[in-house]
């Protein structure tokens, strides 16, 4: 019998992120999160320890470092970061991007609840301009309680 998805919309660091999770799903196997990103968005440069992330472009455009090399994905593109390989990415579309996130185990997921909160309402927050040192603090504890470590700047820091 089909089962309706829960649908959670959370900010964080400037960005929405609907968690889309099976209701009454136990932790684990596969998550759906949509992020939908401003202009210049950009997460630290960081290590999936024990999952991989594809990224399927709705709409915009994103520039990806993945381990040394720069990839820019549109719309239609998918991109993959296997577990183990540093990246990040920068939203260089003036319009912000749109784009689903897959991951394996759900570690990228429970980060994202853990450092963001459940959003106020459904869309991008209001621009409070750069994350503040308790931002960048909660969200590289969130990281590492989730398997992910933080290794660099954001994309856009570095270039």
């Amino acid at each position: 019998m089909p089962k309706l998805c829960d649908v959670e919309a959370i900010w964080m660091l400037g960005g929405v992120f609907r968690s889309f999770r099976q209701d009454g799903a136990p932790p684990g196997g596969t998550y759906l999160l949509e992020q939908v990103l401003p202009h210049g968005f950009s997460p630290p440069r960081h290590i999936h320890h024990n999952e991989d992330e594809t990224f399927y472009m709705l709409a915009g455009e994103i520039s990806f470092l993945v381990g040394d090399e720069i990839v820019k994905i549109r719309a239609g593109d998918v991109l993959c970061a296997p577990k183990g390989v540093p990246h990040t990415f920068v939203v260089t579309s003036e319009e912000g991007a749109r784009m689903l996130t897959i991951t394996d185990k759900g570690e990228f997921e429970a980060m994202v609840r853990t450092a963001g909160h459940v959003a106020d309402y459904d869309g991008l927050p209001p621009n409070t301009g750069e994350p503040t040192s308790e931002d960048i603090l909660r969200l590289e504890a969130a990281c590492r309680a989730n398997g992910i470590e933080v290794v660099g700047p954001p994309l856009a820091a570095a270039a």
